[in-house]
């Protein structure tokens, strides 16, 4: 189970030697895991993104995040929940940095919340490879 998705307007401290923003270890920790798992799973489809050449090609990107805590007891949307744009910033970072891919590659994207039939929070992400003649043409 992953740790709950820090908030991204909390994902970053000033560091105490520079006074520069860094990730704090809540943020670096998620980032980690999500990278891992991507890896994990590009090993077992194969990675299709070795040939990825910017010269010739886009992604577009579609994102599912499934929340059992979507909705209140009295059926409203949670306010307390994880916004999709703080999950979806995490999650293309460690997506992307597994792929060895830059994400302002990513041109096009889609994002859905869903409610979880289970109490552990779950995302899919589809990464599509497209050649940009198909697109700008």
């Amino acid at each position: 189970m992953l740790p709950k998705f820090p908030n991204v307007n909390n994902s970053k401290t000033k560091s105490r030697h520079s006074g520069r923003l860094i990730l704090t270890n809540e943020t670096r920790k998620i980032k980690e895991i999500l990278q891992l798992e991507a890896m994990k799973q590009m090993k077992k489809v194969g990675d299709i993104f070795k040939s990825f050449d910017p010269a010739i090609h886009y992604l577009e990107a579609e994102y599912m995040f499934y929340t059992p805590k979507l909705f209140t007891l009295k059926g409203t949307i949670n306010m307390n929940k994880p916004d999709w744009d703080g999950n979806i910033k995490h999650v293309q970072d460690a997506c992307c940095m597994a792929m060895g891919i830059d994400d302002s590659f990513i041109i096009s994207s889609k994002v859905d919340q869903f409610k979880s039939k289970s109490d552990d929070e779950v995302f899919i992400c589809i990464y599509r490879l497209c050649y940009q003649n198909s697109r700008f043409s």
